[in-house]
């Protein structure tokens, strides 16, 4: 499956478990990291999306503006993003942001601004 919704339920005999969902979007295993604004050594930038909800991408503490350039590895209209935070420590944890867009890597488009209320909870937003 490349996309699209997959459900999942247990069952035993006649009786159904509950059903588990899980929304898959673009495939992650062609995505490379082209460049960051820093990365710790415990804490590299493509740690951000391997799919280890252990593992996390955290920026040097050099100032408040902090990004990180993703190569999709193919042009797809973008219609959302999930964002799940780090849990581990409250150290570097997103307040606000900016979705940007390329095809070549160099002109870049503001495709959405988005901002956490407080506490910061998994989110999803319309790009």
């Amino acid at each position: 499956m490349t996309k699209g919704e997959l459900k999942a339920a247990a069952f035993n005999k006649n009786e159904r478990g509950s059903i588990a969902s899980e929304v898959i979007g673009i495939a992650k295993k062609e995505w490379t990291v082209v460049a960051s604004s820093s990365e710790t050594a415990q804490h590299k930038a493509g740690l951000a999306f391997d799919g280890n909800n252990k593992t996390y991408w955290q920026s040097e503490a050099t100032g408040a503006e902090q990004y990180i350039s993703i190569d999709l590895g193919k042009i797809y209209t973008l219609k959302g993003f999930a964002y799940t935070p780090q849990n581990f420590n409250d150290k570097g944890m997103m307040e606000k942001g900016s979705i940007q867009a390329s095809t070549d890597g160099k002109t870049w488009t503001v495709v959405s601004d988005f901002e956490f209320g407080n506490g910061q909870r998994p989110h999803e937003t319309q790009a």
